[in-house]
């Protein structure tokens, strides 16, 4: 082959290196990489042998201990060569490598496009540059290649810089481009969604409206509605008031508790008296017993056990009464209650007869024959509201209207009349 093409690089650090190569070799389609580490050993790269453990530590050093990389396809030889290409009275540059390419195009392969791709990924990766761009100033080769190199960097700089620009004002345009597309869009599907709505308000109102006639010729019917069967129909609702009524007819709660007082002191009461005179009953034989016989002792202790006696059945007469004029009333009430709902059963009937009397005749009901037929309607009965005391109870148990009671204890006479007791 003949002389290498050579691409000068700024000096960079192994692992660098090793990464351009492994592009390198992936854009020409080489299956190796070789990489020449001097004292550090020499390593295959490839699909099989990835890099080894050493290579990866050698690599993180980031260091220049590599002398060597070179990559390869028929016809086409990609090869590092550190401190420069040699040539003949010539040292090796401490600033700069050397990439050099030898091209054999009977033998290579690689397109136009290819190659190009090639010296893009080295300019792009490694940073070529060209020793002879700078101005001289009378200064070493070496001060010159460093300013050449200086050179190369600023122009990658600046070209980074274009391309970030222009980078920055694609995707300005972009941006701008796909927020009009977007608002576009937006307002499209906001004039679309407008419409729809409308279109719906539109039909619920012509919906409401065709409520509205049938709510009002409904509302005409019920005026026009004869009012015998509105009549007919409250009627109808009073009745099944009143028998859901009647169906569970008592007392609350409310009432029921406020007769538990009355229960608690009632009994208390004749527990109390019965205890009582059974106590005075019990001294008075033992009186009667006793030797001699006290006569005033024993007078006494009759008198209280007849007051108790009859303060005990007084007593009992109350409650019984009480009670019992608890559950007349209960009755008297239901009964009131079915009689109202005959009564309202009557005057439905008696209004309809009028009615038809009056559409047949012309004229109202005659009072002779409305009179009967309407007599006693929601009349109540009257009922006896005198109270009757116990005191009352116990005189009329006891002593009735007209008699008389006589005790003779221990040879003295004791009387007792009932019409006294009753006027007093």
């Amino acid at each position: 082959m003949a002389n290498p093409i050579l691409i000068k690089i700024p000096r960079h650090a192994d692992r660098v290196l090793v990464e351009a190569f492994l592009k390198f070799s992936a854009a020409i389609g080489s299956p190796h990489v070789s990489v020449n580490a001097g004292v550090g050993g020499n390593y295959q790269i490839d699909s099989k042998n990835p890099i080894s453990d050493e290579l990866e530590k050698l690599l993180s050093y980031d260091a220049s201990v590599v002398q060597g990389i070179s990559t390869s396809i028929p016809g086409f030889n990609v090869n590092l060569h550190r401190g420069g290409y040699p040539h003949q009275n010539q040292s090796k540059s401490a600033i700069y490598d050397d990439i050099g390419v030898q091209i054999d195009p009977s033998q290579c392969k690689l397109s136009e496009g290819q190659r190009v791709e090639f010296v893009g990924l080295v300019t792009k990766h490694l940073g070529s540059f060209d020793p002879m761009r700078h101005v001289k100033g009378g200064v070493s080769e070496e001060q010159d290649q460093l300013l050449a190199i200086h050179n190369a960097t600023l122009e990658r700089l600046e070209s980074l810089n274009e391309n970030l620009i222009r980078d920055s004002e694609k995707f300005r345009r972009k941006v701008e481009k796909d927020y009009r597309e977007r608002s576009a869009e937006l307002e499209e599907k906001y004039d679309e969604r407008s419409d729809q709505l409308n279109a719906e308000i539109d039909e619920k109102r012509k919906a409401l409206a065709g409520r509205k006639e049938e709510l009002a010729a409904k509302i005409k019917e019920i005026d026009d509605r004869q009012n015998t069967h509105v009549r007919r129909e409250l009627r109808q609702q009073i009745l099944e008031e009143i028998r859901n009524r009647t169906e569970k007819f008592k007392l609350t709660k409310g009432t029921n508790n406020l007769r538990w007082p009355i229960h608690v002191v009632c009994v208390l009461l004749v527990g109390a008296l019965a205890a009582s005179a059974l106590y005075y009953a019990v001294e008075t034989i033992e009186a009667l017993r006793s030797d001699p016989i006290n006569n005033l002792s024993v007078a006494i202790l009759v008198g209280k056990q007849i007051l108790l006696s009859g303060a005990f059945g007084a007593s009992v007469i109350f409650y019984v009464r009480w009670m019992n004029a608890w559950f007349s009333q209960h009755a008297s009430t239901e009964f009131q209650l079915r009689q109202f709902q005959l009564d309202i059963e009557r005057a439905s009937w008696v209004v309809e007869t009028a009615l038809e009397w009056k559409d047949a005749k012309g004229s109202t009901i005659p009072a002779e024959l409305l009179g009967p037929i309407s007599n006693n309607l929601f009349g109540a009965e009257s009922t006896d509201s005198s109270v009757v005391t116990p005191a009352d109870e116990l005189a009329s148990a006891l002593l009735g209207t007209a008699s008389k009671v006589r005790l003779n204890v221990a040879g003295s006479e004791l009387e007792l009349d009932g019409k006294k007791l009753n006027k007093a």
